[in-house]
């Protein structure tokens, strides 16, 4: 095996993480459980339209506001969805 960006790959290229040793390690894994066979129709949904994304997004914020965003605080003028979008091409405030 080899590692890659914080994921074990087997030789056949198959990503593979032995959970026994993150829970010995005390390892924190963040990731997406089985996403990826529907990542390429997800991204086709929202690149024609079929999806909108902007009922669940509350605010956009460049690179300076995720700080406060992290810490828990919301954008001014943010509406009631749950998401906080991050544009980096946004100046700062």
């Amino acid at each position: 095996m080899r590692h890659r960006r914080g994921v074990l790959h087997r030789r056949d290229g198959v990503p593979h993480v032995d959970t026994r040793a993150l829970v010995l390690k005390d390892v924190t894994a963040v990731g997406v459980l089985s996403a990826s066979p529907a990542l390429d129709a997800t991204i086709a949904a929202y690149a024609s339209g079929a999806v909108d994304p902007r009922p669940l997004v509350a605010a956009t914020v460049g690179l300076d506001g995720v700080g406060p965003v992290l810490a828990g605080q919301r954008p001014a003028g943010a509406g009631p969805a749950p998401k906080i979008h991050v544009d980096p091409r946004m100046p700062p405030a």
